[in-house]
């Protein structure tokens, strides 16, 4: 059972605005990062610093480089970078990470310092302008049994043609990454444009790790999914999750065992399961819910049915948080001229909204006697 609040503006601007990546600093002390840059190899994406310590008002604090994976550091939040650099050994890469710091009165301060990445089995293939392929988008951090993290990034290897996604863990808190197993391989994917990229992971109730994965984008676009029962080290064939797609799914264990998942294109939904083990989904659509509780200046125009098409009204991206242990965040935006930036045929202004949403199960029949 689902309790969707009131849609919450977090900010908006001219220009671009979106791809928000929802962070907790602490209880009480949400932070938002929004990318103002194009969709293109940046190296360093800019984005805007917006903090809420109620999840309903939002200041903004200011620029940092975005990121939307993160992990704590000695009491701080260690936000790993988008993209990263090659490093003279072509196996490994370097960047920028952001960390951080909840000062008095809740309000974040931050620093920056490098992060290496490495070990992978070939050299990581050029992108542009001198980058790495290498791409963090989407999956957060994950403890494994042993102490260590856990989380996927995309990119290519020297010689693919697709993406793979990578499984790498740290075991230093978050300041250094290795390969350990490649989830799934583009070149398994003959019917795929793209390849498996953006991914989300979380844990079920035999203890396995099911990480959830894009393979392209549009209408009719499922998700990926791959399970591992040995802390991510080897990974079962791709299974098509059926009338779930297309990009960046977002998932968020609940302490009751309720699973949510995120995501979209064409269209911005939340699937949940109560099965503890990601077999049985309902569907709740966010989109629509946004468009019953905001005025006509706010709503979503109908989606394009291929998904892709520009002007979109969005790129059904979402970013999603656990606040309590049974509430989740989970940010969006509303494109007035789709991947062009704003103004356009759908505003003036590019927006980013946030949804609390409260689940809890249904009582059993035995329950209710």
């Amino acid at each position: 059972m689902l309790k969707p609040f009131p849609p919450r503006c977090i900010g908006h601007n001219s220009g671009h605005f979106w791809f928000p990546a929802i962070h907790v600093l602490a209880p009480h002390s949400l932070v938002c990062l929004i990318p103002t840059v194009p969709d293109v190899g940046e190296g360093r994406w800019s984005s805007r610093l917006l903090f809420s310590t109620d999840a309903e008002s939002w200041k903004d604090l200011g620029e940092v480089p975005y990121g939307s994976a993160s992990c704590r550091l000695d009491g701080d939040l260690l936000v790993l970078p988008y993209e990263y650099w090659p490093h003279h050994d072509r196996r490994n890469a370097v960047s920028r990470a952001l960390i951080l710091r909840r000062e008095e009165g809740g309000k974040p301060s931050w620093v920056e310092r490098d992060i290496a990445i490495g070990g992978f089995p070939r050299a990581i293939a050029d992108y542009v302008d001198g980058k790495a392929f290498l791409l963090a988008s989407g999956d957060d951090v994950q403890p494994l049994a042993d102490g260590s993290l856990f989380t996927t990034l995309y990119g290519k290897l020297e010689g693919d043609r697709k993406y793979s996604l990578f499984a790498v863990i740290s075991e230093d808190g978050g300041l250094s990454w290795r390969y350990r197993a490649t989830v799934a391989n583009g070149r398994d994917m003959r019917a795929a444009r793209e390849g498996p990229s953006e991914a989300a992971t979380v844990r079920l109730d035999d203890d396995s790790l099911l990480c959830v994965y894009r393979v392209d984008s549009g209408a009719g676009i499922a998700f990926g999914r791959s399970i591992s029962r040995d802390e991510g080290r080897t990974w079962t064939r791709l299974r098509p999750m059926k009338g779930k797609g297309s990009v960046k799914p977002q998932l968020v264990r609940l302490e009751d065992g309720t699973i949510l998942l995120s995501g979209g294109r064409p269209g911005i939904y939340l699937w949940t399961c109560s099965d503890g083990m990601g077999r049985s989904w309902k569907r709740f659509d966010l989109a629509a819910h946004h468009n019953r509780a905001c005025e006509d200046q706010d709503r979503f125009p109908v989606f394009p049915p291929g998904g892709d098409e520009n002007p979109a009204t969005s790129t059904c991206y979402t970013s999603m948080r656990r606040i309590a242990p049974q509430e989740v965040l989970i940010a969006y935006e509303r494109l007035g001229n789709g991947w062009k930036g704003a103004p356009g045929p759908h505003g003036e202004e590019d927006a980013v909204y946030c949804l609390r949403l409260a689940a809890c199960r249904a009582p059993s029949a035995a329950e209710k006697l």
